[in-house]
């Protein structure tokens, strides 16, 4: 629930739509699920409804996965509820004197060899044209984007698929986290409906962005 916040938050905008009938059957889905982790089955992939995994290494996945595994995003009102989350943000002070030199930086930094030496085998390009590019690299064999050091060109064209269809960004708040867990508790407890937990949500967080 919390990594779809992307869905009802803008944090740049200050607005969000807690208070939706769409958040509030998210909370209804939540309540229906196993209300008690059993530890015993934490590692294994094969009982598990759902996982959080990064986009890498499909090979580590598949010999997991001995049933067969089927990449879907977070519960979402619209879009395909996968998120992009950027590992690694650069920004040029508005009273920099080193114009300059800040423009060089950011130009290697979206460069093919920037983009290359920035991923280091952790995350993807920001450039389309770099990641097709390493797919490729991951099909042939020899790439740093898959962490497994392969992918076959079925999964290599998924993967271009799915992050040519991902709009949404990832959204992650301490104090919205804090917010949803606090006020989720009663309704949890079965002491709130759903809409009314939505509803104080939404005026906490309300008042949260607009401070």
């Amino acid at each position: 629930m919390v990594f779809s916040l992307g869905s009802y938050v803008d944090l740049d905008g200050g607005r969000c739509t807690l208070d939706s009938p769409d958040f509030a059957a998210l909370l209804e889905a939540c309540k229906a699920l196993r209300p008690e982790i059993d530890t015993s089955i934490l590692g294994s992939y094969d009982n598990c409804l759902l996982y959080q995994l990064p986009m890498q290494n499909f090979r580590l996945y598949d010999s997991l996965c001995e049933q067969g595994r089927r990449i879907v995003g977070f519960p979402t009102d619209e879009g395909n509820g996968c998120t992009l989350r950027p590992l690694l943000r650069v920004a040029v002070g508005a009273t920099t004197d080193k114009l300059e030199g800040m423009e060089a930086f950011l130009d290697y930094c979206f460069s093919p060899v920037g983009q290359r030496a920035l991923i280091l085998g952790t995350g993807f390009p920001a450039l389309q044209s770099e990641l097709a590019a390493a797919v490729d690299d991951a099909v042939a064999g020899d790439s740093q984007l898959m962490l497994g050091g392969s992918l076959d060109r079925a999964d290599g064209d998924a993967l271009l698929e799915l992050v040519e269809a991902t709009e949404g960004t990832h959204v992650f708040d301490y104090t919205i986290e804090s917010i949803i867990k606090e006020e989720t508790a009663a309704f949890f407890a079965g002491d709130k409906t759903a809409q009314e937990t939505a509803d104080l949500i939404q005026s906490r967080v309300s008042l949260y962005l607009g401070e």
